[in-house]
């Protein structure tokens, strides 16, 4: 009986001692710098796997884009499309004494097309241009010095970028032109004149695809052969300072 209650005094006394020692200040701090070596350990990991990724980006590996767009290369804008082609215009030749070519008239036009592939479009041409003091023959020198022309064309054209937003474009256009009034009197000329023309030419320009992706903006210049029966050629050149274009 006295053998049992010793032991179990001692055992009492032993747990005592040691929520004694685990309540200690001492204690607790010997079991913090126990733990310290191995969340420095953990520490030091994650800085070698930041550094890796670091190693990665540097080394040509992109970073994660969580919007999926940060990395998004520029593609162009391709399908439907309709432009402007307004600007300045001259005819050349004629028979008035001194002159080669008529005053500057104003030239407005519109293009409606389809590109097929990243460099070529197939596009229709309608514009309206002006002759002014650029007679046709001797006898209209003091009188009809003035004519207009609607152009109906259509033809192909080329894309050749020389940088990611930057193109060169190179057209050809053939259909016909109606002029009015016509640049011959028959009654007085004696020339049988039609008043439709066939109408050839081509053109190039320069051509800039804006942050506003649908959107191109550039200058072109379109040179034109009026083949009128009577009058000969009439050659004429279109400059579009500002030429702008939708793709839908």
């Amino acid at each position: 009986m006295n053998l049992s209650v010793n032991t179990r005094s001692l055992v009492s006394l032993v747990v005592c001692a040691a929520i004694v020692v685990v309540s200690t200040p001492a204690f607790s701090a010997a079991r913090a710098a126990a733990k310290a070596p191995a969340a420095k350990a953990e520490e030091k990991e994650e800085e070698e796997e930041e550094e890796g990724k670091d190693q990665k980006a540097a080394g040509g590996e992109l970073p994660s884009d969580p919007t999926g767009k940060l990395y998004e290369k520029f593609e162009m804008s391709r399908g439907f499309f309709i432009s402007s082609d307004v600007g300045m215009v001259w005819a050349f030749g004629g028979y008035d004494p001194g002159r080669s070519s008529s005053n500057t008239q104003a030239y407005v036009g519109l293009n409606i097309g389809y590109d097929f592939t990243s460099w070529f479009s197939w596009q229709i041409h309608a514009g309206r241009g002006f002759a002014a003091s650029s007679p046709r023959s001797p006898n209209q020198v003091t009188r009809i010095r003035d004519f207009g022309w609607t152009n109906v064309l259509t033809g192909p054209l080329a894309w050749i970028r020389i940088w990611e937003r930057l193109a060169i474009e190179v057209k050809l256009l053939g259909g016909i032109a109606i002029l009015d009034p016509v640049p011959l009197e028959v009654a007085v000329d004696g020339v049988a004149v039609s008043v439709v023309a066939g109408s050839i030419g081509g053109g190039v320009g320069l051509k800039y695809m804006t942050l506003l992706t649908d959107f191109t903006i550039g200058f072109e210049a379109t040179f034109l052969y009026m083949i009128v029966p009577g009058a000969g050629g009439i050659p004429a050149l279109n400059i579009a300072p500002l030429v702008v274009r939708y793709t839908f």
